[in-house]
Order: structure tokens, then C-alpha cells, then sequence
């Protein structure tokens, strides 16, 4: 299970103004500043400081809705006035207040940021706050009280930890191995970030442009040097591609899952978080989601999706994915055999996806539905990429790095994604029957494209009859939520093993997704007694998929 999500919420967004009140910005004083100290081993203490407007009121925002996570507010509690004369009403709203002060008065505020889950830690619920007794973890979507302000300019922000340990490590977004730090930015950048502090291994690297500090915790099946060393490899690598000396300061946090097999990773502003199994070693997921993760710098964070998003994730997603791994193999992280033997396994998951012939603009609100869905962009535009790729190399003039490139700084200056600007590019780079097996792909109508894969010259590409699929027999994930089986189909070797429809289930999982090979574990409930279910997540099926020929 690969949980790779981009943090750029483009809807979320259009609500945020960035500036505060213009009296003070001459003062030199940060016109919004958070303290972070520890409150108790699950929570934390936040103290929130900042200028009150002309009005004497504003409303006051909680988390809320984050990466398919609901009801974030519910980690904030003891939500308190601090500074005199204010005081806080709450509203229709369960994720916003109302807050009065006197005008043109700095207002103080605290509240306590909880851990409110319980369990291991796995995906989806590093998308809440992580609070426990040797470490913090929280993004600013899932962590970060804030006030209306007034408009999008920048303003001066300070962040604070107090109370902490000599021996902790502090880093976020802005800064590292520092327990306090003022600096420039907006709403978006804000709640587009990461904080966390405790207890974690780290190491500064120097680059062209400043400094990459990247940090780990937890025991991992590799040595910390070998990630340090890959990690940076790979972002010098990729600011190369894009001819971009890179932002002076970048910061890169992983942490060890609980659960066997998954690996997972979120852009942030000048950072990203990755999340992987204690099993697993660095190139067996982690080295990816670095690749890919970091490759959002430009497809997604500075070049962004239009609205609706999910129509657009083919690009943002797909086509970062099959950088991901061309990164990786440039730099010999993967062998060339390695490479197609990857994108063989993706393309033959696009073809088997139970969303195949799915319209994108179906994808709109659907998109957190199910893994399968999220998979359905990623796989379809690494499969349109791959093809470009094939199509433009025929010609020996020119190549697919040449036409993303092109994309990117026509794209200038709003830095929005045009789908009309893409389509000419691909008339010019190919032509029009490229174009239109494109166009029909998104509509999920696949055999124009399919047809352009298997009359590649630059690889021998042909279809292989597929017999048996991987079923998990279940609905993975609304069984994860419900914490009882949800969806169960009749027939299916899930059932066969002993698995029935609405039986308890634990947070206990081994599932090799995508692998027949491998048996699937299931932690149930039975009598009140916990025990575990084992079957081959098989189905029968006769479905032809292309496959690129490996010439070992």
C-alpha cells in the first residue's frame, strides 16, 4: 500500500488571505508566532500570538479536513484567551470560533494539540497528530490554530519550542537544530508544513544553495549513513534535471510504520515526510518515495494543478511517477532491468485496476474512495508518459524530458497547469494520433493507447494473457475504518478462509498488495478471542496486458 499524497489543496487554499494588519509591520515584531511546549506525553501545549485588526473580531480557524482525514478539530482542546480583554465564542461551525479583543490589541491565545487515535503506527493516521512520550510529529493542516488575515502578502512568523530536552532534535519546514526562528511566509506555506521534535538522528548536508538537513527516528532495516547519502543524492539529482539550484534550506524527516510491506510520503513547503515499514529495506520503497516526493517540487508545488484537482492527477501524479523511477535509474540506484521490470508490474496494475475504463472527471470527490481509486491517476499517467516517452524517441530529434521542460516554463507566469498548452506541445513534439489515444485514455477508453504501446520500436512490447489476479476478497479500506469487514465477495478465497461479512477485525494486517504470491493476513475477532485469518488473495481472471520483453 503506497500512499503517496501531494500537499497542494489549490480548494482549500482559495479561503486564506495572508496579511496582518499593517500597523505593526514596521515594529520588526512577528505578526504571528506560535510557542510549542509539551503539554503531557500525548499532547502538546500551543500558545498563539498575534495582532488583532481594527474590528476587534475574527474568526478563528481549527483543523478540519486533511488528506481523507475528518474532524481534525477534535485533537484541539482547552481552547483559552490569554491575553485580557478577549474573549472566544464558538459557532455553527465545529472547526471554527469567533474571537473579540480590542481593536488594534495583541491577542494571546493557547490550546491543547492531543493525540486523539490509538494503535500502531500505520497509514492513514499519520495524516493526525503524532504525540507521544519521545517525539512530536503534526502538519500544519492537522496542527495549527490560526486567524483570518487580511490579504495574500507575506508576513513574519515565529516559531518556538519551550520546555524540551538539551538532547532533542527541533526541525520543521523553516528551520532545524534551532529552538526558536522568525521568518517570511503565508497562510498556504504554513499550514503547508510540518513540525516535529524528540528524539531523532540527523545530519546536515551542504548544497549549491544552502543546506539539506534530513532526520530519521526509529529503527530501520538499513544503516542511517546509506540514507543520508541516498536521500541527497537524489535531490541534487533532481534540481540538475530542472536546472534549479534548489531552495537554500530543505529539510527531509522519516519515520518507521508498524505494519509489514507499505511505504508512504507527503510533499511539503521545502520539505517532505516519508513513512515506511521497519521490514523494508531503503530501496525497497523508500528511495522512490524520496524520487517521487521531491519531483512534486516542480509538477505540483510550483507548476500547480487547476481545479478540479483530481481531473488533473494523471500529470501531477502519473507523470511524476515515471520520473520517479527514471531519477533512480539514472543514478544506477536501479538497474535498467529493474526499471522495466517496474514498469511492467505498474502497467500490468493499470490494466487489472477494477477503474480501468473510469472517465478522470469520475474521479471528482471520489478520489480518498479507495486505494484503487488513488492508483487509477498514478498508473494511467505513468502508462501515458511511458508512451510519449516511446513515441518521441522514434524521431531522434527530441525527447520527453524536452517537452516537460517546455510545459513548465510556458507555463509561466501563473505556473497553472493548461491542459491546451500540453496538447499543442504534444502536436508539435508527435502528432495527432498520439494526441487523441491520449485524450481517450483519460476518458478510460485505453486501446489507441494500447495500440501505440505494442507498436513501440524502442522496446518489444506484447500482450500477455493474464489468468490470476490479486483479490484481497474485501474492501480494504472502508474494513480498516469500519474495524469490521465491509464488502466481503461471495466466492472469494477471503471468504473461503473464514472471513464473514460484518466480523470484528483488529489493526492487524500483512498484505502484500498487488502479490499473489504472498498470503494475506487478517486479524479477527472471534468470540471475543483475537486470531488470525491466512489465504492467497487470488482471483481467476483472462485479461491482456502489454508488457515490455527484458532481454536479461
Amino acid at each position: 500500500m503506497k500512499s503517496i499524497f501531494l500537499l497542494s489543496l489549490l480548494s482549500l487554499w482559495a479561503s486564506f488571505s495572508c496579511a496582518a494588519t499593517s500597523i505593526f509591520k514596521d515594529k520588526g515584531e512577528p505578526e504571528l508566532e506560535y510557542v510549542i511546549e509539551r503539554h503531557d506525553s500525548n499532547s502538546l501545549l500551543i500558545k498563539i500570538t498575534f495582532f488583532g485588526n481594527q474590528k476587534g473580531n475574527t474568526l478563528l480557524h481549527l483543523p478540519n479536513e486533511w488528506a481523507g482525514q475528518q474532524k481534525l478539530y477534535q485533537a484541539i482542546t482547552e481552547l483559552t484567551a490569554i491575553s485580557v480583554h478577549t474573549t472566544i465564542f464558538s459557532t455553527e461551525n465545529p472547526s471554527e470560533y469567533r474571537v473579540k479583543f480590542p481593536a488594534n490589541s495583541k491577542v494571546i491565545l493557547s490550546y491543547v494539540l492531543t493525540k486523539d487515535w490509538d494503535g500502531p503506527l500505520q497509514y492513514p493516521m499519520y495524516f493526525r497528530p503524532i504525540i507521544v512520550p519521545d517525539y512530536f510529529y503534526f502538519e500544519g493542516y492537522s496542527g495549527l490554530v490560526y486567524p483570518d488575515m487580511e490579504n495574500e502578502e507575506n508576513f513574519r512568523c515565529k516559531i518556538s519550542y519551550k520546555g524540551f530536552s538539551q538532547k532533542d532534535f527541533f526541525g520543521n519546514s523553516y528551520f532545524s537544530l534551532s529552538e526558536s526562528q522568525t521568518f517570511p511566509t503565508n497562510i498556504q506555506d504554513l499550514l503547508n508544513s510540518f513540525f516535529c521534535a524528540g528524539d531523532f538522528r540527523s545530519k546536515e548536508i551542504k548544497t549549491e544553495s544552502g543546506k539539506v538537513v534530513i532526520a530519521l527516528r526509529g529503527k530501520f532495516n538499513f544503516e542511517d549513513e546509506e540514507a543520508f547519502t541516498m536521500i541527497s543524492n537524489i535531490i541534487q539529482a533532481e534540481r540538475k534535471f530542472w536546472n534549479d539550484p534548489g531552495v537554500p534550506y530543505f529539510f527531509v524527516t522519516v519515520f518507521p510504520m508498524d505494519d509489514q510491506g507499505n511505504s508512504g510520503g507527503t510533499a511539503h513547503q521545502n520539505s517532505f515526510v516519508l513513512f515506511q515499514s521497519k521490514n523494508l529495506k531503503l530501496t525497497e520503497g523508500l528511495t522512490y518515495l524520496i524520487s517521487h516526493e521531491y519531483f512534486h517540487t516542480w509538477i505540483g508545488q510550483n507548476l500547480k494543478m487547476p481545479e478540479p484537482e483530481e481531473v488533473y492527477k494523471w500529470f501531477s501524479e502519473g507523470f511524476t511517477d515515471y520520473y520517479s523511477y527514471k531519477i533512480l535509474y539514472s543514478l544506477n540506484i536501479i538497474t535498467e532491468t529493474a526499471f522495466l521490470q517496474k514498469l511492467n508490474q505498474l502497467i500490468w496494475e493499470y490494466y487489472l485496476s477494477p477503474h480501468f475504463q473510469l472517465d478522470n472527471k469520475d474521479l471528482v470527490g471520489r478520489y480518498w474512495e479507495s486505494n484503487a481509486l488513488k492508483d487509477l491517476s498514478y498508473r494511467r499517467g505513468l502508462l501515458i508518459a511511458f508512451a510519449l516517452e516511446n513515441k518521441i524517441s522514434e524521431q531522434q530529434s527530441s525527447s520527453l524530458d524536452a517537452l516537460l521542460k517546455t510545459l513548465y516554463d510556458k507555463s509561466a507566469p501563473s505556473m497553472i497547469f493548461s491542459k491546451q498548452t500540453f496538447d499543442t506541445l504534444v502536436l508539435q513534439f508527435i502528432d495527432s494520433i498520439t494526441l487523441a489515444a491520449i485524450n481517450n485514455a483519460l476518458e478510460g477508453k485505453n486501446d489507441s493507447l494500447t495500440n501505440i504501446l505494442i507498436n513501440s520500436k524502442a522496446y518489444k512490447i506484447q500482450l500477455q494473457r493474464i489468468d490470476k489476479v490479486f483479490d484481497l476478497g474485501f474492501n480494504f479500506a472502508a474494513s480498516q475504518k469500519a474495524k469490521k469487514i465491509v464488502g466481503l465477495k461471495k466466492g472469494s478465497n477471503a471468504e473461503t478462509a473464514g472471513l464473514i461479512e460484518g466480523m470484528d477485525i483488529t489493526n492487524g494486517f500483512s498484505i502484500w498488495n498487488n502479490n499473489t504470491e504472498k498470503p494475506a493476513k487478517v486479524q479477527v475477532i472471534r468470540n471475543g478471542i483475537k486470531e488470525w485469518i491466512e489465504y492467497f488473495p487470488v482471483a481467476e481472471s483472462n485479461i491482456q496486458v502489454p508488457q515490455i520483453i527484458i532481454k536479461e
